[in-house]
């Protein structure tokens, strides 16, 4: 039975299964196109900065202290980073997962664990079977069960001893070992994957049951190092109903049998404001679009087509399938995170060379001065090696220039004319002096005096 439980076997939550790596449903992110048109040089200066988040456990899980499971469990989800000393922004519902969460979502994929919890607790085979086989027929007698789980003391259902957590930050296209995590092993931090600690968060997951939603589902994490990218935050006021929002992340339903997936690639989707309500409590806002919501790109930065910061995190969705409606996504207010970090105490620190290096490289490609960007472009990969755009940029600019669509500085142009007129004049002079040298010649040769026969 052990074996065969969802929690048993982190295979499922591999990049080729990443699909079903989020483990909260009703907490999915972003990937569609609503046909608005996107600012492509504000993609590009956010993008480097778009991480993907994993998070495992492994070990033995308890009940009334008789073993109930073992072995490994993941989800993962997206985030972005806020400063160039490496704080990441993302949902408490990615970063934070509990045992209970892990039961919960094992016994909504499987009835298996519910049956060990039940033979633990000294039900019969039969009265067992019985239970299950009227639960199975009805999936929301399976939640309602699933939901006990969190009425359950945490003397009653806690992690064993050999309990290991992991919360890895991908940087760039590499893909972490997961496997290795379940063999007792740990993974080195390197250029491209990043050991992170959680700082703190606000969540409460058993609030997906209640309904309540009094907490904000925002987390911050930390990993080593300095001179990352960055995305700025601004406040959730720069949109009204309306405004166009662009929502990056890593959609597990993005990665599938038509593409390449040995490699992390983020997408970029948008949508439009649609409301900016007051959460159930009264005490948050959220902001409400059209954005289509999808696996693992929760946490993932909501940011304002018009101004460039982000404004969200991507975080909810409703979806009424009996009503036939399209569903609706909401973006916890950008606030509650850097509300979040003001309590803690941290400084976001927004120097370093690699955004400002990379935001200036932009810059000079969209103002087709491609010969100098790729001088900047080339500078951002040698400060920050993971960088997800900048080899693409610097292919970019090599095409444009080879078809002849850089554009020359008037101030260049216009000593390359007087360059060109200086030589021109040169060129006449030198042709006038050989002229009146050679006339010269001509005229010396006709005065010279003859010898005279005698």
């Amino acid at each position: 039975i052990l074996q065969s439980i969802n929690y048993s076997s982190i295979s499922s939550y591999l990049p080729k299964n990443e699909a079903k790596s989020d483990p909260f449903n009703i907490f999915q992110a972003v990937h569609a196109s609503s046909g608005t048109a996107i600012n492509s040089e504000l993609v590009a200066r956010s993008l480097p900065a778009v991480v993907k988040i994993y998070n495992i456990s492994c070990g033995n899980i308890l009940y009334l202290n008789q073993l109930l499971a073992s072995g490994g469990y993941g989800g993962s989800g997206s985030g972005f980073l806020l400063s160039n000393d490496g704080y990441v922004g993302t949902n408490g519902h990615v970063a934070a997962i509990s045992v209970k969460d892990v039961v919960f979502n094992s016994i909504i994929s499987s009835p298996d664990i519910l049956e060990r919890m039940l033979d633990i607790e000294g039900y019969s085979q039969q009265e067992i079977s019985a239970y299950i086989d009227n639960i199975q027929s009805d999936p929301s007698l399976i939640a309602s069960a699933a939901s006990l789980v969190y009425d359950l003391k945490d003397s009653q259902i806690q992690y064993g001893k050999n309990h290991q957590s992991h919360i890895l930050v991908a940087l760039g296209e590499k893909i972490p070992n997961i496997n290795s995590l379940t063999k007792g092993k740990s993974i080195k931090d390197s250029q491209y994957i990043k050991n992170a600690e959680l700082i703190d968060y606000d969540y409460d997951s058993s609030e997906v049951i209640s309904g309540e939603f009094t907490k904000s589902d925002v987390a911050i994490l930390k990993i080593d190092g300095a001179n990352y990218p960055y995305i700025r935050t601004g406040t959730i006021e720069e949109v009204v109903q309306g405004s166009n929002i662009i929502v990056m992340g890593f959609p597990g339903t993005a990665e599938n049998a038509l593409v390449d997936t040995s490699v992390l690639e983020p997408s970029t989707t948008t949508g439009v404001v649609s409301a900016i309500r007051d959460t159930n409590d009264g005490k948050h806002k959220i902001i409400q679009s059209d954005v289509s919501i999808s696996h693992g790109s929760s946490g993932g930065p909501a940011i304002s087509n018009d101004s460039g910061n982000v404004v969200g995190l991507a975080t909810y969705v409703y979806d009424n399938q009996q009503s036939g409606n399209d569903s609706i996504s909401y973006m916890r207010d950008i606030s509650d995170l850097l509300g979040l970090a003001s309590e803690n105490q941290l400084t976001l620190n927004l120097s370093g060379d690699t955004q400002s290096i990379w935001e200036k490289g932009l810059s000079l490609f969209f103002e087709a001065k491609y010969s100098e960007s790729i001088k900047s472009f080339e500078e951002t990969k040698e400060a920050y090696p993971p960088h997800r755009l900048a080899d693409a940029y610097i292919s970019l600019a090599e095409a444009k220039i080879a078809n002849g669509e850089e554009v020359v500085e008037s101030s260049k142009m216009y000593l390359f004319i007087i360059g060109i007129a200086i030589s021109t004049i040169g060129v006449a002079s030198a042709i006038s002096l050989i002229v009146l040298h050679h006339r010269r010649h001509i005229e010396f040769k006709n005065s010279t005096p003859q010898p005279v026969s005698t």
